[in-house]
């Protein structure tokens, strides 16, 4: 029963029957269905944000199953607890324990988990800039989704391959991948996949430059995530909108180092990227609170507000782990921005200290490092920066239609 409400996005009457199942596993000393019931509220109170509670519940079945020497709940407790670790921003004892489920699941010829953990671990690896082994991690995850011949499996794993591909630039596989979920989607049962697939085609879009079409996805599946309490899906709907209005902004013709004036799409922007952080804040996911926080940097730094944009970037540098690679990223390129208004050359310093991992941020580098030569009277080096723009370029529009090219292009 509560399975079936957790399907289908009932999650308090999901953690209702899940709390009464375990609680009676417990008194009747059943401890296998003891640990089954701490990994069901594990995952339940993850998708609600709860993610003090739901590291709580996994670690108690880690626990239980290793005493009973239950080693398929354990594994299973393992993988939920590596997701809630990268949820908290928690990335490299994340990246440990995906690792670890990885091995183990081949070890012990489960093959359906080692599915699941090679997806999310390229996922995560994907997040933090490193695309190519994010690549080959769902690759691996495919060959066994297909193996299985599992359509659930399948859905699942195709969303991971479209998000890993978004995420390291290429746009035309992970286009065509959202824009057909439906046919991969129904396969599977549960309704969150629909969503963060439903996410994701609003995140390639704003990417291709399909700003309207961007906004209808991401305004539906952040309505639905907030109907739901799916608190954390919540606030990435809303760092996506946050960057959507950002865009929407800038297709004015900015170029870095530029003011812009004051709009309605930086209102929004600023709005959406506030309300992301209080979510993080409350659910204690660091990651999607640094994320937030840089977004309102940005805009500061738009808006002409540098010393605010300077004082909230050195306070998430500050903060942020070590280990949270594409938050420091971000970081070091708006560092190289914010010093293009006041001295060319430390932007170009600035700028070489930042992880280029994408197309994405190759062509922005490339635009602020040729207008920090242009300001400083370089213009064969400006010339050269643009022509590693342009290849940048290239590298995105690969495989795309000739409209979405165009579109693109024209972004």
């Amino acid at each position: 029963v509560g399975w079936m409400h957790l399907l289908a996005l009932e999650l308090d009457d999901a953690l209702a029957a899940f709390n009464e199942a375990t609680t009676l596993w417990n008194t009747h000393g059943d401890r296998e269905g003891y640990a089954l019931g701490l990994k069901n509220l594990g995952l339940a109170y993850g998708r609600s944000g709860q993610l003090k509670r739901s590291a709580m519940c996994y670690d108690a079945s880690i626990r239980v199953s290793w005493e009973i020497a239950n080693k398929g709940t354990e594994l299973e407790a393992t993988w939920g607890r590596a997701v809630v670790h990268a949820d908290a921003g928690e990335i490299e004892r994340a990246r440990e324990l995906l690792d670890k489920t990885v091995l183990r699941a081949r070890e012990q010829k489960q093959p359906r988990l080692e599915a699941l953990a090679l997806a999310d671990q390229a996922r995560l690896l994907a997040s933090e800039g490193e695309g190519s082994r994010g690549l080959r991690a769902v690759r691996r995850a495919r060959a066994l989704a297909r193996e299985l011949s599992e359509p659930a499996l399948s859905a699942h794993v195709t969303l991971r391959a479209a998000e890993v591909e978004l995420m390291r630039g290429a746009l035309a596989p992970a286009v065509d991948a959202f824009r057909l979920r439906s046919s991969w989607l129904s396969a599977s049962p549960d309704r969150t996949l629909s969503l963060l697939a439903e996410l994701g085609c609003g995140q390639a879009l704003v990417a291709l430059g399909d700003l309207s079409g961007a906004s209808d996805a991401l305004e539906a599946t952040r309505r639905e995530a907030s109907a739901r309490g799916l608190r954390p899906l919540e606030a990435r709907a809303l760092l996506a909108q946050g960057r959507l209005a950002l865009a929407e902004a800038l297709q004015r013709g900015h170029k870095p180092g530029r003011l812009v004036v004051a709009s309605p799409e930086l209102g929004r922007a600023r709005a959406a990227f506030k309300e992301a952080r209080a979510i993080a804040r409350e659910c204690e996911a660091e990651s999607l609170r640094n994320h937030s926080r840089l977004g309102l940097a940005r805009i500061a730094l738009l808006e002409g507000a540098a010393e605010v944009a300077e004082a909230t970037l050195n306070a998430v540098a500050a903060e942020a782990g070590s280990d949270q690679r594409e938050v420091r990223a971000e970081i070091a390129a708006l560092l190289a921005e914010l010093a293009l208004a006041r001295d060319p050359e430390l932007a170009l310093v600035r700028a070489d200290e930042v992880d280029a991992g994408s197309p994405q941020r190759r062509l922005e580098l490339s635009l602020l490092r040729a207008e920090a030569c242009e300001q400083s009277g370089r213009s064969l080096e400006a010339r050269a920066s643009l022509q590693e723009g342009s290849a940048a370029l290239d590298e995105l529009r690969k495989g795309l239609e000739e409209a979405d090219r165009r579109l693109l292009e024209q972004t």
